[in-house]
This record gives C-alpha cells, structure tokens and sequence, in this order.
C-alpha cells in the first residue's frame, strides 16, 4: 500500500558531480489515504504456512517463520514488501528477537515434530550464524521462543519432551526443565525473573523462576469442568498481569503476577483464540481468533473483549511494533493492521521528496557507485543510509543514476520509493 504521494519533478540532471534536487514545492507531500485505527493497511504475502511473527525493537522488520517454506521471511516495515528470505531451517515455527535487535532465534519443528534444534540469524546480513542449536533427541519438537529482556536467556517450549529448554546464550549450553504435559507459547516478565508456560494438556499456567531454573508456580485457567487448552500467552509493560488464550474454551484468562492468581472469570473471545500480544503502552490485548478470521482487541482497564479487526483466514500470530503503531498478524499473509488514530492525515505536512542524481559512470553501472563519502544534504536524519543498488536506474541505460527519498512519518526516517 503507498502511504505517501509523491511531487516530483519531471527534470532529470545529466550532473558531472552529486545533485541533490528538492522536488515539488517545498510546503512539501502530504500523506494520502491516511489509515482509520484498527483497520488492516496492507497484506504482505511471505510463502506457505506462516507461523510465528516478531518485530525488531527499532520496528524496521519483521522476522516469519514460514514452515511451508522452510524458511523465514524479512518484511520491511517501510514498504511492507518481503526484501529477504532465508533458507536452510526444518518447519519453522517459533520465532524471537533479542533486545539490541542483533539476532533472531527460530525453532526448527520438523515434520510432525521430528526436530530438536534452534537456529539463529545474525540481523545485519540475514545469514544463519553457526550449526543449529541442539536440543535433546529427535522429535523434541521444539515450538515457541522467548529471549529474556536481559539478553542472557532464550527459552524454548519443547512438547516432544515434555519440557522447556532453556540456552545460555553466552556458550549455547542448553538445560532442560520437565515437568510440563503439553508446552505451548512461553514470556518473559520484564524484569527477566520467572518465565510464563501455557502447558495446553494440563489446563495450567506453569511458572519458572530465572534464578533456579525450576517450577514454582502451577495455575489453573480457564473454566471449570472443562479443558481449557491454553495456548497463547503475552505479559503487560509494567509486568503486573499475563493474559493467556483458552484454544478450547473460546476464552483469555488474567493472571496477577504478584500472587500467580486468576483475577475474575475467563473473558469471553469465541473464535479459537491463540496468539496473544500486548500493546506497548499496555492499554490492550490483541488475540488471534483462528476460527475467525478476526483479531480481538481486549481492553486492559475493563477486562472485555470491545471489538474485533477483520483478517486473512486463520490469524494464528501477533506481534506489536514497540511505537504501538502497527500490529502484524500471520495468516496465510501476514496482515498489518494500523492500530492509532493519529496516523498523519491530509492535512499534516511532510518533508518533501528528494531526487538524488549522479552521472553514470565511464565503466560499472549505478549499483557499483560509492557512495560512502558523499553528503546527501537533507537525506542524512531519521537512520537514512545510502544504499546505491535501490536506484531506479540499476545501470540499464540512461547517462544519469537517479533515486527519490521519500519521508516516512511512522519510522521517522527515509527511504527509496520505487
């Protein structure tokens, strides 16, 4: 989807050194087709059978695990379009970041749980870092991912086992908590002490505190007399409260954090609700209804579930860019919904595209110019950096290489309109 409109000059200069031509007039562009709130902007296809889906802290990518494929999917969040796909994983299925946005941990699920490893991608070139990290024997199954706020840990629920896994991320090592009857999704509170896990056949939250690596916690959720299946589970900014999804009972139960006990009765979801995240300024929950093909918006400071976002089929992940302003939802796509309402509108002004125009080289093309110490006046704030193989010249004709630079006001900085 564009969000900005460009005014652009139709004037191409043949420059024998670095132009830097402000286009249009200089009240600048305005955004068109400014986005309600909780409404999806774009649908970003990324292969077949998409998983679990998680943000960068800086809210530039978004890292899928797509188990169709084998592989992971990185959209970037400027232009929601897939810009890498990485290869050599077995049925993906979790998917988790670290807090300095430098490595992203995916669990290798295998076919009908075969697999037993972690791999992890090293985010500034989007290569595997390493052997995978192994987990136990075949069929562990390893299926959610958590990484501590601290950086220290990566947690791993591992229903083959019965267990979770728990990696020292300093030297890989890798213990094994058991005690658990079904292990789905897992968090971290924020203060990296203990680690929430929905255990689905045992109908409990299980609680494991950082600091001894052992259980010390067991809550039943849900209603009475029936399964509940918990499967999602996601914790609020200020660590008070986990907020988990009853796949059987249609239903999210609250859990105090201070105490580890329900708080009131199950919020009623309909709709097979799983994946459950937290808005960063805590105010909602946002819940996957599989069976709905719906996103459920919960409000924190009544405990109801006040709407519901209409989504691809079968939503199954959410995760939240840490600004609040976009949530991402795996489907058979994955979705992005615009959650605020203060989205720029038509009225708001921005700074105006840029053309950037150098002469082609006497031999090479564009992609081959250095551009490393060139000074973009005016291109240079918001993260901005040059990257020469965007430009829309590519090298196949012309005597000049030739890019726009436009704003974005969600990122808060530029990028290459194409």
């Amino acid at each position: 989807m564009t969000v900005l409109r460009s005014v652009r000059s139709k004037t191409f200069l043949a420059a024998l050194s670095v132009v830097v031509v402000v286009a249009g007039m200089l009240m600048g562009a305005r955004v068109a087709n400014a986005a309600a709130a909780n409404t999806v902007v774009a649908t970003v296809p990324v292969g077949s059978n998409p998983k679990t889906v998680a943000v960068t802290p800086n809210g530039r990518y978004v890292y899928v695990a797509v188990a169709g494929t084998n592989s992971v999917s990185v959209i970037d969040t400027a232009s929601n379009t897939v810009t890498a796909t990485i290869g050599g994983f077995d049925s993906p299925q979790g998917i988790a970041i670290t807090p300095d946005g430098l490595y992203v941990y995916v669990s290798n699920y295998g076919g009908f749980g075969s697999g037993n490893s972690v791999s992890v991608i090293r985010t500034s070139d989007n290569t595997l870092v390493g052997s995978p990290i192994v987990l136990g024997a075949a069929f562990s199954a390893p299926l959610s991912i958590a990484v501590s706020p601290d950086g220290a840990y990566v947690y791993v629920s591992t229903g083959g086992t019965a267990s979770v896994s728990i990696i020292k991320r300093l030297d890989n090592s890798v213990t094994m908590l058991t005690g658990f009857d079904g292990p789905k999704e897992l968090v971290v509170t924020p203060d990296s002490r203990y680690v929430y896990v929905s255990d689905f056949n045992s109908n409990t939250v299980k609680v494991i505190q950082a600091s001894t690596n052992t259980i010390v916690a067991s809550i039943a959720v849900g209603s009475v007399g029936s399964s509940a299946g918990p499967f999602g589970v996601t914790v609020t900014p200020d660590g008070r409260f986990v907020y988990v999804s009853n796949d059987l009972q249609n239903s999210v139960s609250v859990i105090r954090v201070s105490d580890n006990t329900v708080v009131g009765s199950p919020i009623t979801t309909n709709s097979v609700p799983l994946g459950i995240a937290a808005t960063p300024d805590g105010s909602s929950i946002l819940v996957a209804l599989n069976g709905g093909s719906a996103v459920g918006v919960i409000s924190t400071a009544t405990n109801i579930m006040t709407s519901t976002i209409p989504v691809g089929g079968a939503p199954y992940s959410i995760a939240i860019s840490s600004s609040g302003q976009y949530a991402y939802v795996s489907n058979s796509s994955v979705d992005v919904i615009n959650l605020l309402s203060d989205v720029p509108g038509l009225t708001d002004v921005l700074p105006p595209d840029i053309l950037q125009s150098v002469a082609l080289p006497a031999t090479g093309d564009c992609i081959g110019i250095d551009d490393k110490n060139l000074n973009w006046a005016g291109a240079t704030s918001g993260g901005w950096s040059a990257s020469w193989a965007q430009w829309m010249n590519t090298g196949k004709g012309g005597a000049v290489c030739n890019r726009f630079l436009a704003f974005n006001p969600t990122t808060n900085n530029w990028f290459t309109r194409k």
